[in-house]
């Protein structure tokens, strides 16, 4: 009986040691799976980061002419000083501005601000509403202010903000005026999008997945987590232009309009003059027939609404809570009897920057900001002017 009872006790430890065994084989396995798919997730992090910041190949940005941009660390890009652009008549100052090269300011002068409305692509270098500011200006008997153009094409709100704050910096500006140019039909959707999108590659600009850009104080209002978290969760997903002009508005949208509101803020308690907020249209609100168009390619509207009015009433919203004044274009643009708008670009045409330029002189007139103006005098100034580029 004692040998059984000895042969049983052994039969047991073997048993304890086999199963002893096993279970640390298995937290091993299970060990080397966490440790390569933790390094798996570091791997594409790091990939995706070296991917946003270091982007090579793609196809440039559709209607913008290679060399026009170069980098830059507060803006991302902004237009290379020195450009010129024959056939689309574009031309860059040694400053970096769509102006003529003039010395810094000695008196009065105002300052233009926004994206490509502002900067007048499309139209020649005598057609843009900077241009054409400065040339109704000029008709007072009072001293005219020079307008500089601070535009730059694809800006959103805070390249737009930065971009005050540069020049400010750099040419010693401080103008008596600042005219913030609102892109209704995308302003909202680049706020979404930040400064991190765009880049210049071998001297063509291309766009980039997102990414947070370095410093950016919006970048945790563009959402956070990491990289891979973020595509993954589709979180930086960017509006279309439609979406602007939805109701209920998505999130990316929401957000859009929240740093928005943001970035005017801080513009307006830096501006040491006079804001003024111009509302310009994009042409699905401004032109009935390009919104029908739309829709009818079958553009999702995931049970929403369409509104074209809800860009328009965010921006009131937000200068109204700011006190600063406002100037809306659309129904000005959209009396012309001439195309304001190019059929296949979302940009004004020459007539579109007259009547924009002509609108707002008049309602800034009417409020006391600037010099006096006799109207009559602005209107033969500006319909003087022979457009070279044409609505197409």
């Amino acid at each position: 009986m004692a040998r059984l009872s000895t042969t049983s006790a052994h039969s047991e430890d073997r048993e304890e040691d086999a199963i002893g065994q096993m279970v640390p084989a298995r937290t091993h396995r299970l060990l080397v799976w966490a440790t390569l798919a933790i390094g798996l997730l570091v791997l594409t992090e790091g990939a995706l980061r070296y991917e946003h910041g270091h982007p090579g190949g793609g196809e440039g940005v559709e209607g913008v002419p290679p060399g026009m941009f170069v980098a830059d660390r507060h803006t991302g890009v902004t237009l290379r000083p020195g450009f010129v652009d024959p056939e689309g008549g574009f031309t860059v100052n040694s400053a970096g501005l769509r102006d003529p090269e003039r010395p810094p300011p000695r008196g009065a002068h105002w300052l233009l601000l926004g994206d490509e409305l502002a900067a007048g692509l499309g139209v020649g270098d005598d057609e843009h509403l900077a241009r054409l500011l400065e040339l109704g200006l000029s008709t007072s008997r009072d001293p005219a202010p020079e307008v500089w153009n601070g535009g730059v094409p694809r800006f959103g709100p805070e390249q737009v903000l930065m971009r005050s704050r540069t020049l400010s910096a750099s040419l010693r500006l401080d103008p008596q005026v600042v005219l913030l140019a609102v892109h209704l039909g995308n302003d909202a959707r680049d706020a979404a999008r930040g400064p991190g999108v765009d880049r210049v590659v071998d001297g063509r600009l291309v766009e980039v997945p997102w990414g947070p850009w370095p410093g950016s104080a919006f970048n945790g209002d563009r959402g956070r987590g990491s990289f891979l978290g973020r595509r993954l969760r589709r979180s930086y997903a960017i509006p279309a232009a439609l979406d602007l002009y939805l109701e209920p508005a998505s999130s990316p949208v929401e957000r859009g309009w929240s740093i928005t509101e943001r970035a005017l803020a801080q513009l307006a308690g830096e501006t040491r003059g006079t804001l003024v907020v111009l509302g310009i249209p994009g042409r699905l609100e401004g032109d009935t027939a390009v919104l029908e168009e739309e829709l009818a390619r079958g553009a999702a509207l995931a049970g929403r609404a369409v509104d074209v009015d809800a860009p328009q009433r965010r921006l009131e919203a937000i200068t109204t809570a700011l006190d600063v004044p406002l100037i809306l274009l659309r129904p000005a643009l959209r009396a012309s009897t001439e195309p304001t708008w190019y059929r296949d670009r979302d940009l004004l045409t020459a007539q579109g920057h007259r009547i924009v330029a002509r609108t707002v002189l008049e309602q800034l007139a009417g409020r006391g900001i600037g010099p006096r103006l006799d109207l009559a005098r602005v209107d033969a100034a500006l319909l003087g002017r022979t457009p070279r580029s044409q609505a197409r």
